[in-house]
């Protein structure tokens, strides 16, 4: 699949989370957080250097162009994160190239290539934690913008119940397909949609997402809850807060509660 790079070098942490929400609108499927700054990728055909001016100006960045072979990913890109110990012990994660480590309670091998979801930003940590002190007995999931398929797999070690995960990005899947492959046994349903064309109602449904989009699909959200189901929230910030937990009320929605790590926030709805 022949995709084009671009890298918005050296940006602050919330300025990325608006980009990634302003170059998703523009067809941009897959986005790479790193000391370097943050990488985005469109497949070629949709590519239009004109649309990014207007972004580069308003927001007083610059981008670097170059081609990229998504299909082709090297082992090394995916070893700029260590393993890592989630949920005070409890989780470890690795991807294929790192030691196993046969101490741990819960292990998860995740590549997360171009998707979102190696475990170490704080968002997915939260998530993982919240899991983590969940009860569940035949729970059914639901985790919608799955990426990697991290919150999925392990919420399938929590429950006797249907796990799904779904993403509007077919590469998003393709990466979920193979960690659930490298995560067997598991009885993960992953599959591509739009968030409106998902019916099934779930028990507990996982969201980690950005504010523009959590404000965009907070009522489909809430729509695929049964009674007395529970909705996570991952993915905003503090100063994002206050706009969204008021769309939350105004849903009808009652906030159980928040929790925060390093500036982002994570909140639990009924």
């Amino acid at each position: 699949m022949k995709t084009i790079e671009i890298l918005f070098p050296g940006l602050r942490e919330q300025l990325a989370e608006v980009l990634i929400a302003e170059l998703s609108l523009l067809g941009y499927e897959s986005f790479w957080e790193s000391d370097e700054g943050l990488r985005a990728y469109v497949p070629a055909d949709l590519f239009d250097e004109r649309a990014l001016l207007p972004l580069s100006q308003q927001y007083g960045v610059a981008f670097q162009k170059q081609a990229a072979s998504v299909g082709e990913w090297s082992p090394a890109e995916e070893d700029q994160h260590p393993p890592i110990w989630l949920a005070e012990g409890k989780v470890y994660i690795r991807n294929q190239q790192q030691p196993p480590e046969p101490t741990a309670p819960i292990s998860l091998v995740i590549e997360s290539k171009l998707s979102f979801g190696s475990g170490h930003h704080p968002s997915t940590a939260l998530c993982v934690d919240w899991i983590m002190q969940q009860a569940w007995s035949d729970q059914t999931v639901l985790d919608v913008g799955t990426g990697s398929g991290i919150l999925a797999l392990l919420a399938d070690r929590h429950t006797q119940g249907t796990v799904e995960g779904f993403d509007n990005n077919p590469w998003a899947i393709e990466v979920a397909l193979l960690n659930s492959k490298l995560n067997l046994p598991n009885g993960v349903h992953f599959f591509v949609a739009d968030p409106t064309e998902v019916e099934r109602s779930y028990d507990v449904v996982l969201a980690n997402l950005n504010a523009q989009a959590i404000g965009a699909s907070f009522a489909e959200l809430k729509r695929y809850l049964r009674t007395n189901g529970r909705l996570l929230l991952s993915g905003y910030r503090v100063e994002d807060a206050e706009p969204l937990h008021k769309l939350g009320q105004e849903l009808r929605l009652k906030r159980v509660r928040t929790i925060e790590k390093e500036g982002w926030l994570a909140t639990e709805w009924q």
